[in-house]
C-alpha cells in the first residue's frame, strides 16, 4: 500500500501561553497579567482570579505513554458515537470505546452509539480544564429520538383503515420500475410485486373478509410505499403519510408472520430499512433479525445463480424470477448484516459459512458508468460487505480481543492490503482517494473551497429536473459519495483497531527501548496515524461534496462525520503539540455547520430538534478541544 507523510515534520510539543485568568479565559481574550491583576481586569475594576480547575497535561499523561500516543482509535466501538440512557453494565461486553489505550467508555446496547463512561470524562476533563457535563447525555443522541406515540396508542382498529387508491399505488410502484433505485434497492420485482398489490386490494375490490394472505399482502405494500416516500419523496398527486403507513404495515405483523414466504421477507427487510433511514437503529436491527431467520427457512442463503438461469423463453420464468429475488433479498440482507456490527460492536446474524456467497452473475463493478446496468447493484459495494465481514471476525469480535499484538498488526497488514486491491480494482473516475488532508506546507494543513459548507441546490444534479437521466445521475452521485464515506471508514477502522494494543502501556514516554517493542510501537503509532488521517478525509471530503445530495440519507451518512469527529477529537487531547492540530481545530470549526447542511428540508419538527442537538454536540466538542491554547 502506499503510504502518505500525513504530519510534516517531528511531533514536537510547541511552548505554552501562560494560564489566562478566568475573566479573560471566559471571554477567549489574551490575558497580559502582572501582578498583581491582568490589564483587562484592572481597567474593569475586577479581581483577577484564577479559581478554576488547573489543567496539567503532563500529570494527566505521566506514567501514561498511552495518551501521548499521536491518536485515538477509531474503532466501530467508537465510530457509532453517542451517549446513552442505560449504565455501563447494560452494554454489550464486545462494545468498548478505546483511544490510544485509554478505555474511554463503551456502547449503548440499545441505540449503538458510544458513550463516554465516568473515566473517559475525567480523562477529558483532565486534558482540558473544563467541565464535562455538557458530553454526558442522558439519550442517545446520534439515534433518532422522535416517537409518534399518537399513532402508536392508537391501536389496531384505526391503523388497519383502508390502503391508499389503488390508483396511488400503481404511481408508486411504476415510480419505481423506471427509476435507478430499483437496481440499488432490490426489494420487490415490479413484474411479481403486482402480484403481491392485486392480492392486497382483492378484499376491498370484492367486498370480502381479509384472509391472512390478504393482510400479508396489505402490509408488504403499505411497507413498500412508507419506503417509498422515505427514499425519493412524495408525489404530490399521490400524498401518503410515511409514517402512519410504516405503523399501519406494523399492526398487521402478527398475521403476517404466522407465513414464511418471499412476501414476508419483503415486509421485514423494507421496515428495517425504513427504520434504518429514520435513525431507529434498535428497530432496524429487530426486523433484520426476523428477515435473516426467514431468509434461512427460505433456502435464499444457498441460491445461486446458474448459466441456465435465464428468463427468456423459460417455461418457468416466474419461478425463476422468484428465484432471483430471494437472492437480491439475501444481499440485502447480507450488505447490512455486515454494517450493523461495525456500528454497533454487536456480532453478526449471517454466518457465513453456511452460505454461498458467490457474487451475482450480473454484478459489475457498481462505479463503472460506461456499463449498462443489467441487475441489481445493491447499495455501496458487495466486495467491501464482504471485507467487512472480515475486519470484524479478525479484528472486533470476542476471539479477536484475545490476540497478541504481533498477531493483530499481522492482521491489521493483512486487511490493509485487501482494501488496497479493492481501492484499485474501481475504476479511476469512482476511485477514492488514499488522503483529502494533505497540503503542501509544512504544518500539513489543507485549506477547504470558501463555500464548502453552503453548497447550493443548483450544483447538485437533483436541481436539473425529473428526468429519468437526471434521476440516475443523482443516485450515481450519490452511490459514489457513500462508497468514500465506506473506504474511509473502513481504513480508519482497520488502523484504529491498535487502539487497544498492549504496546501503549508498555512502551517507555519517548517511544525509545530499542529491540522489538520499539519497532513495534512504531508500528502501531503509524497505523494510527493513518486512522486519524482517514477521519480528516472523511470530514474534507463531506465538506468539499454537495451535502444537499444526502439528505435522505441523512441519519445513514451522519455515523461517518461524527465518527471522524470523535478520532479527531481524542487525537487532539492526546497530541496538543501536533503541527495539525490547529488545522483539525479549524475543521472541527467547521462541522456544525457541514452536518447542517446534510439535513434534508422535510424533517418533522422532532427529528430537526434532535438534528439540531447533533449539532450543538459538535460545537461543544470543539470547545472542549478550544481550551489548549497554542503558540502557531
Amino acid at each position: 500500500m502506499e503510504f502518505i507523510n500525513i504530519a510534516q515534520g517531528p511531533l514536537e510539543r510547541r511552548a505554552r501561553r501562560k494560564k489566562a485568568c478566568d475573566a479573560c479565559h471566559r471571554r477567549k481574550i489574551q490575558c497580559d497579567w502582572t501582578a498583581p491583576c491582568c490589564d483587562w481586569c484592572r481597567h474593569q475594576g475586577l479581581a483577577c482570579t484564577f479559581s478554576r480547575s488547573k489543567r496539567s497535561l503532563r500529570s494527566a499523561h505521566s506514567g501514561s505513554p498511552v495518551a501521548r500516543s499521536s491518536t485515538c482509535s477509531a474503532s466501530p466501538m467508537s465510530s457509532t458515537k453517542g451517549p446513552n440512557s442505560t449504565s455501563m453494565s447494560q452494554m454489550s461486553p464486545l462494545a468498548t470505546l478505546h483511544f490510544a489505550g485509554h478505555d474511554i467508555g463503551g456502547i449503548n446496547s440499545g441505540s449503538g452509539m458510544p458513550l463516554f463512561s465516568p473515566r473517559g470524562l475525567q480523562w477529558i476533563q483532565e486534558q482540558t480544564g473544563e467541565t464535562t457535563h455538557r458530553l454526558n447525555l442522558a439519550t442517545p443522541l446520534w439515534e433518532n429520538q422522535t416517537v409518534h406515540e399518537d399513532l402508536l396508542l392508537a391501536g389496531p382498529t384505526s391503523m388497519l383503515g383502508k390502503l391508499p387508491p389503488r390508483q396511488s399505488t400503481d404511481l408508486y410502484l411504476s415510480t419505481y420500475s423506471s427509476d435507478v433505485i430499483r437496481f440499488i434497492f432490490p426489494f420487490v420485482d415490479p413484474l411479481l410485486f403486482r402480484h403481491t398489490v392485486d392480492l392486497a386490494y382483492t378484499p376491498e375490490r370484492l367486498n370480502v373478509t381479509p384472509t391472512v394472505e390478504h393482510i400479508t399482502a396489505r402490509a408488504c405494500v403499505l411497507s413498500f410505499l412508507a419506503f417509498m416516500v422515505l427514499i425519493l419523496g412524495q408525489i404530490d398527486s399521490a400524498p401518503i403519510d410515511k409514517y402512519r403507513t410504516l405503523i399501519a404495515a406494523q399492526y398487521m405483523l402478527p398475521q403476517a408472520l404466522l407465513t414464511c414466504n418471499t412476501t414476508t421477507l419483503q415486509i421485514c427487510q423494507l421496515q428495517a430499512i425504513c427504520h434504518l433511514v429514520t435513525g431507529k437503529t434498535q428497530t432496524a436491527a429487530l426486523f433484520h433479525a426476523m428477515s435473516c431467520r426467514i431468509l434461512v427457512t427460505l433456502g435464499a442463503h444457498l441460491n445461486t445463480d446458474t448459466p441456465h438461469d435465464t428468463i427468456e423463453g423459460s417455461p418457468s420464468a416466474e419461478e425463476l424470477r422468484d428465484r432471483r429475488q430471494l437472492r437480491n433479498l439475501f444481499w440485502m440482507a447480507y450488505t447490512l448484516d455486515r454494517e450493523m456490527p461495525l456500528r454497533t460492536g454487536h456480532p453478526p446474524i449471517i454466518n457465513e459459512d453456511d452460505c454461498d456467497l458467490s457474487l451475482p452473475a450480473s454484478y459489475f463493478d457498481p462505479g463503472t458508468e460506461s456499463v449498462r446496468i443489467q441487475g441489481a447493484r445493491f447499495p455501496g459495494d458487495l466486495r467491501l460487505s464482504l471485507l467487512k465481514s472480515k475486519v470484524f471476525r479478525l479484528l472486533y469480535s470476542a476471539k479477536a480481543k484475545q490476540k497478541s499484538d504481533a498477531h493483530l498488526l499481522r492482521d491489521i497488514r493483512e486487511l490493509d492490503d485487501e482494501l488496497e486491491a479493492w481501492r484499485m480494482s474501481v475504476d479511476s473516475h469512482s476511485r477514492p482517494r488514499l488522503s483529502y488532508g494533505v497540503g503542501g506546507g509544512g504544518s500539513g494543513a489543507f485549506s477547504l473551497p470558501a463555500d464548502s459548507t453552503s453548497s447550493s441546490a443548483s450544483s447538485s444534479p437533483a436541481a436539473d429536473g425529473s428526468g429519468s437521466g437526471t434521476h440516475e445521475a443523482v443516485h450515481r452521485a450519490i452511490h459514489r459519495t457513500m462508497i468514500m464515506f465506506e473506504y474511509h471508514y473502513l481504513m480508519a477502522t482497520i488502523h484504529g483497531a491498535t487502539g487497544r494494543c498492549r504496546a501503549w502501556s508498555s512502551s517507555p514516554e519517548d517511544g525509545s527501548g530499542g529491540g522489538t517493542n520499539s519497532e513495534m510501537m512504531r508500528g502501531v503509532r503509524l497505523s494510527m496515524d493513518l486512522a486519524v488521517e482517514a477521519s480528516r478525509s472523511t470530514l474534507i471530503f463531506l465538506a468539499c461534496s454537495d451535502q444537499q445530495l444526502l439528505s435522505n440519507p441523512y441519519w445513514i451518512v451522519l455515523f461517518y462525520p461524527m465518527s471522524a469527529v470523535i478520532t479527531i477529537f481524542c487525537d487532539i487531547l492526546c497530541n496538543p503539540g501536533n503541527p495539525r492540530a490547529r488545522a483539525d481545530l479549524e475543521l472541527l470549526g467547521r462541522c456544525p455547520g457541514i452536518i447542517k447542511n446534510m439535513r434534508a428540508h422535510r424533517l418533522e419538527v422532532g427529528e430537526a430538534k434532535h438534528a439540531e442537538a447533533v449539532e450543538d454536540f459538535v460545537v461543544e466538542l470543539g470547545f472542549s478541544s478550544d481550551v489548549f491554547e497554542y503558540d502557531f
